[in-house]
């Protein structure tokens, strides 16, 4: 279940280029962006995160496409989403989440094609209202943050949102999601951060 997220987008289809330099962004953008790519394990289940920038000509953002796929079955995605980095409301950070059409599902080992992504014009993408994570350096080595309120929707297992917390390291993450009833009954979700280990960038 984890970063399974029930997401909707408008159509996209203008093309667009990832090269050429990427425009300015804050350095804790930028490292928070850096420190959540590449491939990542659980250390106790069998959970793998893996991620490419994506869009890097985007101006004052980072893009990251984020799969999330079970060791026992690598070659089936349970989750897909791309992930906008950029500043938040009161000075801190922002990671809006985004889904793909059912048009534009991106192919097995597309994580080795990023230029793939070049079909998508990701201004025709649509943020996920309530799924935000707002993102607060937490000392010189840490980041930390989480969505706010029940707005996050998600109706796996009966649920009536989510709710999503984020530790990140350079080589650390730590992601806690957690699936609610309307009346805040816990019905999905561990009951402590799920800890992952960096493998490669």
């Amino acid at each position: 279940m984890l970063l399974g997220l029930t997401l909707l987008l408008a159509a996209c289809g203008t093309e667009v280029s990832i090269t050429g330099p990427a425009p300015s962004v804050s350095p804790d953008t930028e490292r928070l962006a850096d420190w959540l790519t590449g491939e990542f394990t659980a250390t106790d289940d069998n959970v793998i995160i893996s991620s490419v920038r994506i869009w890097p000509a985007e101006e004052g953002t980072r893009w990251i496409y984020l799969e999330t796929r079970n060791a026992s079955t690598p070659d089936l995605p349970s989750g897909r989403h791309a992930l906008e980095f950029g500043p938040g409301n009161d000075g801190d950070l922002a990671i809006n989440m985004y889904a793909f059409p059912s048009d534009r599902t991106p192919p097995a080992n597309v994580l080795n094609d990023p230029e793939w992504f070049n079909r998508i014009d990701p201004a025709f993408m649509v943020p996920e209202p309530g799924c935000t994570l707002h993102v607060q350096v937490d000392g010189p080595g840490r980041f930390t943050g989480m969505t706010e309120g029940d707005g996050c929707r998600n109706s796996a297992e009966g649920a009536h949102h989510v709710t999503l917390s984020l530790a990140v390291t350079a080589d650390r993450l730590q992601i806690w999601e957690r699936g609610w009833t309307a009346d805040g009954t816990q019905v999905f979700g561990t009951d402590q951060p799920v800890d992952f280990v960096r493998r490669n960038r």
